[in-house]
Protein backbone atom coordinates (compact mmCIF):
# COMPACT_ATOMS: atom_id res chain seq x y z
CA UNK A 1 0.00 0.00 0.00
CA UNK A 2 1.35 3.41 -0.99
CA UNK A 3 0.57 6.28 1.37
CA UNK A 4 3.01 8.85 -0.04
CA UNK A 5 1.66 12.38 0.14
CA UNK A 6 -1.21 11.50 2.51
CA UNK A 7 -1.47 13.53 5.71
CA UNK A 8 -3.04 10.94 8.00
CA UNK A 9 -2.69 13.17 11.06
CA UNK A 10 -5.61 15.22 9.71
CA UNK A 11 -7.88 12.18 9.46
CA UNK A 12 -11.33 12.87 11.01
CA UNK A 13 -12.80 10.60 13.71
CA UNK A 14 -14.18 7.32 12.35
CA UNK A 15 -17.76 8.31 13.22
CA UNK A 16 -17.63 11.20 10.70
CA UNK A 17 -17.54 9.08 7.50
CA UNK A 18 -19.12 5.95 9.01
CA UNK A 19 -22.38 7.70 9.87
CA UNK A 20 -22.84 8.21 6.11
CA UNK A 21 -21.67 4.71 5.13
CA UNK A 22 -24.00 2.94 7.57
CA UNK A 23 -27.18 4.79 6.55
CA UNK A 24 -26.64 4.73 2.77
CA UNK A 25 -27.65 1.07 2.09
CA UNK A 26 -31.01 1.69 3.80
CA UNK A 27 -32.00 3.93 0.89
CA UNK A 28 -31.03 1.20 -1.57
CA UNK A 29 -33.30 -1.24 0.27
CA UNK A 30 -36.15 1.29 0.19
CA UNK A 31 -35.64 1.88 -3.56
CA UNK A 32 -35.78 -1.88 -4.16
CA UNK A 33 -39.03 -2.15 -2.18
CA UNK A 34 -40.54 0.63 -4.32
CA UNK A 35 -39.62 -1.27 -7.48
CA UNK A 36 -41.05 -4.46 -5.99
CA UNK A 37 -44.31 -2.67 -5.20
CA UNK A 38 -44.59 -1.35 -8.77
CA UNK A 39 -45.33 -4.88 -10.02
CA UNK A 40 -44.54 -6.30 -13.44
CA UNK A 41 -46.13 -3.43 -15.40
CA UNK A 42 -44.41 -0.53 -13.66
CA UNK A 43 -41.15 -0.37 -15.65
CA UNK A 44 -42.48 0.91 -18.96
CA UNK A 45 -40.88 4.37 -18.75
CA UNK A 46 -38.41 6.24 -16.58
CA UNK A 47 -41.08 8.87 -15.86
CA UNK A 48 -43.32 6.58 -13.80
CA UNK A 49 -43.52 7.85 -10.17
CA UNK A 50 -42.06 4.64 -8.70
CA UNK A 51 -39.13 4.67 -11.13
CA UNK A 52 -38.39 8.37 -10.54
CA UNK A 53 -38.66 7.96 -6.76
CA UNK A 54 -36.46 4.83 -6.72
CA UNK A 55 -33.89 6.57 -8.95
CA UNK A 56 -33.59 9.52 -6.58
CA UNK A 57 -33.43 7.26 -3.53
CA UNK A 58 -30.45 5.55 -5.18
CA UNK A 59 -28.75 8.73 -6.41
CA UNK A 60 -29.42 10.99 -3.42
CA UNK A 61 -30.03 8.49 -0.65
CA UNK A 62 -27.28 5.97 -1.44
CA UNK A 63 -24.79 7.50 -3.87
CA UNK A 64 -24.70 11.09 -2.60
CA UNK A 65 -24.56 9.88 1.01
CA UNK A 66 -21.56 7.66 0.25
CA UNK A 67 -19.83 10.45 -1.68
CA UNK A 68 -20.42 13.01 1.07
CA UNK A 69 -18.97 10.62 3.67
CA UNK A 70 -16.00 9.90 1.43
CA UNK A 71 -15.30 13.62 0.95
CA UNK A 72 -15.38 14.27 4.69
CA UNK A 73 -12.74 11.54 4.99
CA UNK A 74 -10.61 12.07 1.88
CA UNK A 75 -10.24 15.85 1.65
CA UNK A 76 -8.41 16.44 4.96
CA UNK A 77 -6.04 13.54 4.23
CA UNK A 78 -5.27 14.79 0.71
CA UNK A 79 -5.01 18.49 1.53
CA UNK A 80 -3.84 18.65 5.13
CA UNK A 81 -6.77 20.88 6.13
CA UNK A 82 -9.85 19.72 8.03
CA UNK A 83 -13.25 20.72 6.67
CA UNK A 84 -14.45 23.65 8.84
CA UNK A 85 -16.87 22.54 11.59
CA UNK A 86 -16.85 18.90 10.48
CA UNK A 87 -17.95 17.59 13.90
CA UNK A 88 -21.32 19.39 13.75
CA UNK A 89 -21.47 19.76 9.96
CA UNK A 90 -21.33 16.02 9.17
CA UNK A 91 -24.40 14.96 11.24
CA UNK A 92 -26.33 18.07 10.16
CA UNK A 93 -25.65 17.49 6.46
CA UNK A 94 -26.41 13.79 6.79
CA UNK A 95 -29.72 14.43 8.54
CA UNK A 96 -30.85 17.09 6.04
CA UNK A 97 -29.81 15.19 2.89
CA UNK A 98 -31.27 11.91 4.17
CA UNK A 99 -34.52 13.60 5.16
CA UNK A 100 -34.61 15.45 1.85
CA UNK A 101 -34.12 12.22 -0.12
CA UNK A 102 -36.98 10.56 1.76
CA UNK A 103 -39.21 13.61 1.27
CA UNK A 104 -38.39 13.70 -2.44
CA UNK A 105 -39.30 10.04 -2.80
CA UNK A 106 -42.59 10.73 -1.04
CA UNK A 107 -43.17 13.76 -3.28
CA UNK A 108 -42.85 11.74 -6.47
CA UNK A 109 -45.13 8.97 -5.18
CA UNK A 110 -47.87 11.17 -3.70
CA UNK A 111 -47.49 14.43 -5.71
CA UNK A 112 -48.13 16.20 -2.41
CA UNK A 113 -46.92 19.83 -2.26
CA UNK A 114 -45.99 19.45 1.41
CA UNK A 115 -43.51 16.68 0.63
CA UNK A 116 -42.19 18.67 -2.32
CA UNK A 117 -41.59 21.80 -0.25
CA UNK A 118 -39.95 19.75 2.52
CA UNK A 119 -37.63 18.14 -0.03
CA UNK A 120 -36.64 21.53 -1.46
CA UNK A 121 -35.87 22.98 1.98
CA UNK A 122 -33.92 20.00 3.30
CA UNK A 123 -31.95 19.21 0.14
CA UNK A 124 -31.09 22.82 -0.67
CA UNK A 125 -30.16 23.46 2.97
CA UNK A 126 -28.08 20.31 3.42
CA UNK A 127 -26.17 20.61 0.17
CA UNK A 128 -25.70 24.36 0.59
CA UNK A 129 -24.09 23.81 3.99
CA UNK A 130 -21.79 21.18 2.53
CA UNK A 131 -20.93 23.07 -0.65
CA UNK A 132 -20.28 26.23 1.40
CA UNK A 133 -17.89 24.42 3.74
CA UNK A 134 -16.31 22.59 0.80
CA UNK A 135 -15.88 25.87 -1.07
CA UNK A 136 -14.11 27.45 1.92
CA UNK A 137 -11.93 24.37 2.18
CA UNK A 138 -10.98 24.40 -1.50
CA UNK A 139 -10.31 28.15 -1.47
CA UNK A 140 -7.85 27.64 1.40
CA UNK A 141 -5.90 25.24 -0.76
CA UNK A 142 -5.15 27.91 -3.37
CA UNK A 143 -3.83 26.78 -6.73
CA UNK A 144 -1.33 24.19 -5.48
CA UNK A 145 -3.80 21.31 -5.65
CA UNK A 146 -3.17 17.93 -7.21
CA UNK A 147 -5.29 16.18 -9.80
CA UNK A 148 -7.61 14.69 -7.17
CA UNK A 149 -8.44 18.07 -5.65
CA UNK A 150 -8.80 19.60 -9.14
CA UNK A 151 -11.35 16.93 -10.10
CA UNK A 152 -13.22 17.42 -6.80
CA UNK A 153 -13.49 21.17 -7.51
CA UNK A 154 -15.22 20.52 -10.84
CA UNK A 155 -17.36 17.76 -9.31
CA UNK A 156 -18.57 20.26 -6.69
CA UNK A 157 -19.46 22.76 -9.43
CA UNK A 158 -21.35 20.01 -11.27
CA UNK A 159 -23.23 19.19 -8.07
CA UNK A 160 -24.20 22.85 -7.72
CA UNK A 161 -25.54 22.99 -11.30
CA UNK A 162 -27.42 19.69 -10.99
CA UNK A 163 -28.89 20.61 -7.60
CA UNK A 164 -30.00 24.05 -8.81
CA UNK A 165 -31.72 22.60 -11.88
CA UNK A 166 -33.33 19.87 -9.79
CA UNK A 167 -34.81 22.39 -7.36
CA UNK A 168 -36.03 24.58 -10.25
CA UNK A 169 -37.73 21.59 -11.89
CA UNK A 170 -39.29 20.54 -8.59
CA UNK A 171 -40.61 24.08 -8.21
CA UNK A 172 -42.16 23.83 -11.69
CA UNK A 173 -43.65 20.47 -10.65
CA UNK A 174 -45.32 22.32 -7.75
CA UNK A 175 -46.85 24.87 -10.14
CA UNK A 176 -44.41 27.73 -9.50
CA UNK A 177 -44.00 29.84 -12.64
CA UNK A 178 -40.57 29.04 -14.08
CA UNK A 179 -39.12 30.23 -17.44
CA UNK A 180 -39.66 27.46 -19.98
CA UNK A 181 -35.94 27.09 -20.75
CA UNK A 182 -35.22 26.34 -17.07
CA UNK A 183 -38.28 24.26 -16.24
CA UNK A 184 -37.51 21.72 -18.99
CA UNK A 185 -33.85 21.01 -18.35
CA UNK A 186 -34.16 17.40 -17.21
CA UNK A 187 -31.42 16.10 -19.50
CA UNK A 188 -28.95 18.76 -18.33
CA UNK A 189 -29.81 17.92 -14.71
CA UNK A 190 -29.19 14.24 -15.44
CA UNK A 191 -25.88 14.85 -17.26
CA UNK A 192 -24.41 17.09 -14.56
CA UNK A 193 -25.55 14.67 -11.84
CA UNK A 194 -24.21 11.42 -13.33
CA UNK A 195 -21.46 12.56 -15.73
CA UNK A 196 -20.41 15.62 -13.73
CA UNK A 197 -20.82 15.15 -9.98
CA UNK A 198 -20.61 11.33 -9.89
CA UNK A 199 -18.11 10.60 -12.68
CA UNK A 200 -15.75 13.50 -11.87
CA UNK A 201 -15.77 12.67 -8.17
CA UNK A 202 -15.04 9.01 -8.85
CA UNK A 203 -12.21 10.08 -11.17
CA UNK A 204 -10.75 12.37 -8.51
CA UNK A 205 -10.90 9.70 -5.82
CA UNK A 206 -9.52 7.01 -8.14
CA UNK A 207 -6.45 9.12 -8.95
CA UNK A 208 -5.49 8.63 -5.30
CA UNK A 209 -6.91 5.33 -4.07
CA UNK A 210 -6.17 3.03 -7.04
CA UNK A 211 -2.39 3.60 -6.83
CA UNK A 212 -2.58 3.65 -3.02
CA UNK A 213 -4.62 0.52 -2.29
CA UNK A 214 -3.69 -1.59 -5.30
CA UNK A 215 -0.03 -0.58 -5.73
CA UNK A 216 -0.35 0.45 -9.36
CA UNK A 217 1.56 3.12 -11.32
CA UNK A 218 0.15 6.61 -10.87
CA UNK A 219 -2.31 8.07 -13.36
CA UNK A 220 -0.51 10.22 -15.97
CA UNK A 221 -0.57 13.69 -14.41
CA UNK A 222 -1.22 15.93 -17.42
CA UNK A 223 -3.65 13.58 -19.16
CA UNK A 224 -5.67 13.13 -15.96
CA UNK A 225 -6.26 16.86 -15.60
CA UNK A 226 -7.06 17.25 -19.31
CA UNK A 227 -9.69 14.48 -19.13
CA UNK A 228 -11.43 16.05 -16.14
CA UNK A 229 -11.41 19.50 -17.79
CA UNK A 230 -12.69 18.07 -21.09
CA UNK A 231 -15.65 16.34 -19.42
CA UNK A 232 -16.68 19.48 -17.53
CA UNK A 233 -16.33 21.69 -20.62
CA UNK A 234 -18.30 19.18 -22.73
CA UNK A 235 -21.12 19.22 -20.16
CA UNK A 236 -21.11 23.03 -20.27
CA UNK A 237 -21.29 23.01 -24.09
CA UNK A 238 -24.19 20.52 -23.99
CA UNK A 239 -25.99 22.76 -21.49
CA UNK A 240 -25.53 26.00 -23.43
CA UNK A 241 -25.34 24.76 -27.01
CA UNK A 242 -28.44 24.94 -29.16
CA UNK A 243 -27.07 23.96 -32.57
CA UNK A 244 -26.73 20.37 -33.78
CA UNK A 245 -22.97 20.67 -34.29
CA UNK A 246 -22.33 22.04 -30.81
CA UNK A 247 -24.33 19.22 -29.23
CA UNK A 248 -22.57 16.65 -31.40
CA UNK A 249 -19.13 18.09 -30.55
CA UNK A 250 -19.88 18.22 -26.82
CA UNK A 251 -21.20 14.66 -26.84
CA UNK A 252 -18.18 13.31 -28.74
CA UNK A 253 -15.71 15.03 -26.38
CA UNK A 254 -17.60 13.68 -23.38
CA UNK A 255 -17.61 10.12 -24.73
CA UNK A 256 -13.94 10.27 -25.73
CA UNK A 257 -12.68 11.72 -22.43
CA UNK A 258 -14.71 9.36 -20.20
CA UNK A 259 -13.74 6.39 -22.39
CA UNK A 260 -10.02 7.22 -22.21
CA UNK A 261 -10.28 7.48 -18.41
CA UNK A 262 -11.91 4.02 -18.23
CA UNK A 263 -9.27 2.46 -20.50
CA UNK A 264 -6.38 4.03 -18.53
CA UNK A 265 -7.93 2.70 -15.31
CA UNK A 266 -8.21 -0.79 -16.80
CA UNK A 267 -4.55 -0.63 -17.84
CA UNK A 268 -3.34 0.53 -14.42
CA UNK A 269 -5.32 -2.17 -12.62
CA UNK A 270 -3.63 -4.79 -14.83
CA UNK A 271 -0.23 -3.33 -13.86
CA UNK A 272 -0.80 -3.75 -10.11
CA UNK A 273 2.03 -5.45 -8.21
CA UNK A 274 -0.19 -7.53 -5.93
CA UNK A 275 -1.92 -10.18 -8.07
CA UNK A 276 -3.92 -11.78 -5.24
CA UNK A 277 -7.70 -12.16 -5.55
CA UNK A 278 -9.24 -8.83 -4.62
CA UNK A 279 -12.95 -8.28 -5.14
CA UNK A 280 -12.44 -4.53 -4.91
CA UNK A 281 -10.56 -4.84 -8.21
CA UNK A 282 -13.45 -6.80 -9.71
CA UNK A 283 -15.92 -4.13 -8.61
CA UNK A 284 -13.77 -1.50 -10.34
CA UNK A 285 -13.57 -3.62 -13.50
CA UNK A 286 -17.32 -4.23 -13.47
CA UNK A 287 -18.07 -0.53 -12.95
CA UNK A 288 -15.70 0.62 -15.67
CA UNK A 289 -17.14 -1.96 -18.09
CA UNK A 290 -20.65 -0.63 -17.43
CA UNK A 291 -19.37 2.91 -17.99
CA UNK A 292 -17.97 1.92 -21.41
CA UNK A 293 -21.26 0.22 -22.35
CA UNK A 294 -23.22 3.31 -21.27
CA UNK A 295 -20.91 5.52 -23.35
CA UNK A 296 -21.45 3.21 -26.33
CA UNK A 297 -25.22 3.55 -25.90
CA UNK A 298 -24.87 7.34 -25.68
CA UNK A 299 -22.75 7.33 -28.86
CA UNK A 300 -25.39 5.30 -30.73
CA UNK A 301 -28.17 7.68 -29.68
CA UNK A 302 -26.01 10.70 -30.54
CA UNK A 303 -25.28 9.35 -34.01
CA UNK A 304 -28.95 8.80 -34.77
CA UNK A 305 -28.34 5.18 -35.80
CA UNK A 306 -31.06 4.07 -33.40
CA UNK A 307 -33.90 6.15 -32.02
CA UNK A 308 -33.96 6.34 -28.18
CA UNK A 309 -36.74 4.30 -26.58
CA UNK A 310 -38.04 3.88 -23.03
CA UNK A 311 -36.13 0.60 -22.71
CA UNK A 312 -32.89 2.18 -23.97
CA UNK A 313 -33.21 5.05 -21.49
CA UNK A 314 -33.79 2.64 -18.60
CA UNK A 315 -30.88 0.44 -19.75
CA UNK A 316 -28.61 3.50 -19.78
CA UNK A 317 -29.76 4.40 -16.27
CA UNK A 318 -29.11 0.88 -14.99
CA UNK A 319 -25.63 0.83 -16.56
CA UNK A 320 -24.74 4.24 -15.07
CA UNK A 321 -26.30 3.96 -11.58
CA UNK A 322 -26.15 0.37 -10.22
CA UNK A 323 -23.72 -0.66 -12.98
CA UNK A 324 -21.03 2.03 -12.89
CA UNK A 325 -21.46 4.21 -9.81
CA UNK A 326 -22.79 1.77 -7.21
CA UNK A 327 -20.40 -1.02 -8.29
CA UNK A 328 -17.40 1.24 -7.72
CA UNK A 329 -18.79 2.65 -4.47
CA UNK A 330 -19.30 -0.87 -3.12
CA UNK A 331 -15.75 -1.78 -4.08
CA UNK A 332 -14.36 1.34 -2.41
CA UNK A 333 -16.38 0.66 0.76
CA UNK A 334 -14.97 -2.88 0.95
CA UNK A 335 -11.48 -1.38 0.93
CA UNK A 336 -11.87 1.84 2.86
CA UNK A 337 -14.12 0.59 5.72
CA UNK A 338 -11.61 -1.95 7.11
CA UNK A 339 -8.65 0.33 6.33
CA UNK A 340 -10.06 3.28 8.27
CA UNK A 341 -11.07 1.02 11.17
CA UNK A 342 -7.61 -0.54 11.29
CA UNK A 343 -5.89 2.86 11.05
CA UNK A 344 -7.83 4.28 14.00
CA UNK A 345 -7.11 1.15 16.05
CA UNK A 346 -3.42 1.39 15.19
CA UNK A 347 -3.30 5.00 16.38
CA UNK A 348 -4.98 3.95 19.62
CA UNK A 349 -2.18 1.40 20.13
CA UNK A 350 0.44 4.18 20.15
CA UNK A 351 -0.51 5.02 23.73
CA UNK A 352 0.50 1.54 24.89
CA UNK A 353 2.83 -0.33 22.47
CA UNK A 354 1.95 -3.78 23.87
CA UNK A 355 -1.63 -3.26 22.69
CA UNK A 356 -0.38 -3.83 19.15
CA UNK A 357 -0.83 -7.56 19.88
CA UNK A 358 -4.59 -6.95 20.13
CA UNK A 359 -4.73 -5.20 16.77
CA UNK A 360 -6.90 -7.11 14.24
CA UNK A 361 -5.85 -7.35 10.61
CA UNK A 362 -7.92 -5.75 7.85
CA UNK A 363 -9.05 -9.25 6.84
CA UNK A 364 -10.29 -9.80 10.39
CA UNK A 365 -12.28 -6.59 10.15
CA UNK A 366 -13.77 -7.53 6.77
CA UNK A 367 -13.09 -11.09 5.49
CA UNK A 368 -12.50 -11.67 1.77
CA UNK A 369 -15.47 -14.07 1.56
CA UNK A 370 -17.84 -11.18 2.31
CA UNK A 371 -16.57 -9.38 -0.78
CA UNK A 372 -17.04 -12.50 -2.90
CA UNK A 373 -20.67 -12.83 -1.77
CA UNK A 374 -21.30 -9.13 -2.43
CA UNK A 375 -19.75 -9.24 -5.89
CA UNK A 376 -21.72 -12.32 -6.97
CA UNK A 377 -24.94 -10.85 -5.57
CA UNK A 378 -24.33 -7.53 -7.31
CA UNK A 379 -23.58 -9.18 -10.68
CA UNK A 380 -26.79 -11.22 -10.38
CA UNK A 381 -28.72 -8.05 -9.54
CA UNK A 382 -27.35 -6.21 -12.59
CA UNK A 383 -28.11 -9.12 -14.92
CA UNK A 384 -31.68 -9.39 -13.64
CA UNK A 385 -32.30 -5.63 -13.80
CA UNK A 386 -31.11 -5.41 -17.42
CA UNK A 387 -33.09 -8.46 -18.52
CA UNK A 388 -36.18 -7.45 -16.55
CA UNK A 389 -36.75 -4.57 -18.99
CA UNK A 390 -37.55 -7.14 -21.71
CA UNK A 391 -38.95 -9.88 -19.44
CA UNK A 392 -41.60 -8.44 -17.09
CA UNK A 393 -42.02 -11.78 -15.30
CA UNK A 394 -38.59 -11.47 -13.62
CA UNK A 395 -39.06 -7.88 -12.42
CA UNK A 396 -40.11 -8.86 -8.88
CA UNK A 397 -37.06 -11.14 -8.64
CA UNK A 398 -34.80 -8.31 -9.83
CA UNK A 399 -36.21 -6.01 -7.13
CA UNK A 400 -35.73 -8.69 -4.45
CA UNK A 401 -32.09 -9.29 -5.41
CA UNK A 402 -31.50 -5.52 -5.44
CA UNK A 403 -32.81 -5.38 -1.86
CA UNK A 404 -30.65 -8.36 -0.88
CA UNK A 405 -27.61 -6.64 -2.41
CA UNK A 406 -28.01 -3.62 -0.13
CA UNK A 407 -29.04 -5.70 2.89
CA UNK A 408 -25.79 -7.68 2.64
CA UNK A 409 -23.77 -4.47 2.34
CA UNK A 410 -25.46 -3.09 5.47
CA UNK A 411 -24.76 -6.30 7.40
CA UNK A 412 -21.08 -6.26 6.40
CA UNK A 413 -20.59 -2.60 7.37
CA UNK A 414 -22.28 -3.19 10.74
CA UNK A 415 -20.09 -6.25 11.34
CA UNK A 416 -16.96 -4.23 10.60
CA UNK A 417 -18.08 -1.49 12.96
CA UNK A 418 -18.86 -4.06 15.67
CA UNK A 419 -15.40 -5.64 15.41
CA UNK A 420 -13.82 -2.18 15.50
CA UNK A 421 -15.68 -1.26 18.69
CA UNK A 422 -14.80 -4.54 20.39
CA UNK A 423 -11.15 -4.13 19.44
CA UNK A 424 -11.11 -0.52 20.64
CA UNK A 425 -12.53 -1.59 24.00
CA UNK A 426 -9.82 -4.27 24.32
CA UNK A 427 -7.11 -1.76 23.47
CA UNK A 428 -8.50 0.94 25.74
Amino acid sequence: MKTDGLQLQHMPPLKVPFRFFITAPLFGILAALLLLGSGTDGWSTRWLPEIVAATHLLTLGFMATIMLGALFQVLPVLSGYSIPGQHWLAPTVQLMVSGGALALGGAFISADHGWQLTAIILLSGGFSLFIGALGLHLIRLGSTDGNSIFAIRLAALSLLVSLSLGIIMLGAYMGIQIPHILANNGMTHLRFALLGWVLLLIMGVSYQIIPMFHVTPNYPKNISRILVSAIFMALTVLMLGRSYWLILTGGCVLILAAGIYALISFYLLRQRKRKIIDYTIRFWQLGLSCLLLALLGYAISLSGIKEPSAVNELQWGILMIPGFAISIMMGVLYKIAPFLSWLHLQQACLKQPMDILKLPTMHDLLPVKYGRIQFCLHCLTLALLLNALQLPVIRPLAAITLAADFIWLEIVLLKTLHIYRKSMQAIS
